[in-house]
């Protein structure tokens, strides 16, 4: 008879705006890296729930579609999708420099319900598409700019919920760029 191994339990939960990258930065994490995946992908609607094991670890990853509707369904739903949950990747587009206040205003949310309910979790933020050789969308994007948001970022997230923040881009979005 043999013995049913019972690997540790992973629980991530993987947050932000429509077309900031969430689905890129999942695909690296399970290791599907082709180019093609980060092309043009197309966008996940409402929840995509990906099952897999790496590093003797289970891993349930829940990718939430980023639209104001999935946004709103995902904070009607919150105690149901937060239960067991290790950790949330929360992934800003950093050229879509107009909509940070947004994407602030959302995880400001999230904080507001994780302190209702008195649950601690550890966050991992990715500003993502550093890519400006492929996008090169926002000259305006600089060092200034960032280190502002980054600090928005610390203000926002209760220090002992505090992970890290990374720089990221499709090419290499697990071999990050460590930030703060």
């Amino acid at each position: 008879m043999s013995k049913n191994i019972r690997r540790p339990f992973r629980k991530i939960l993987v947050l932000g705006l429509d077309n900031s990258g969430k689905t890129s930065v999942v695909l690296n994490f399970i290791g599907k890296i082709n180019l093609t995946n980060f092309i043009t992908p197309k966008a996940t609607e409402k929840v995509n729930i990906v099952n897999f094991e790496k590093d003797n670890f289970k891993f349930e990853i829940l990718d939430f579609g980023g639209k104001e509707v999935y946004r709103n369904e995902f904070l009607k739903k919150f105690n149901e999708y937060i239960t067991d949950t290790k950790e949330i990747f929360y992934v800003i587009d950093i050229q879509d420099y107009e909509r940070y206040d947004l994407a602030l205003n959302f995880l400001k949310e999230i904080i507001k319900r994780l302190n209702s309910i008195n649950y601690e979790i550890e966050f991992t933020f990715f500003l993502h598409k550093f890519d400006n050789d492929i996008f090169n969308l926002t000259p305006n994007i600089n060092d200034e700019l960032i280190d502002d948001l980054v600090e928005k970022i610390k203000n926002i997230v209760p220090s002992d919920e505090f992970n890290e923040i990374y720089k990221s881009t499709i090419y290499t979005v697990l071999d990050k760029i460590h930030v703060y």
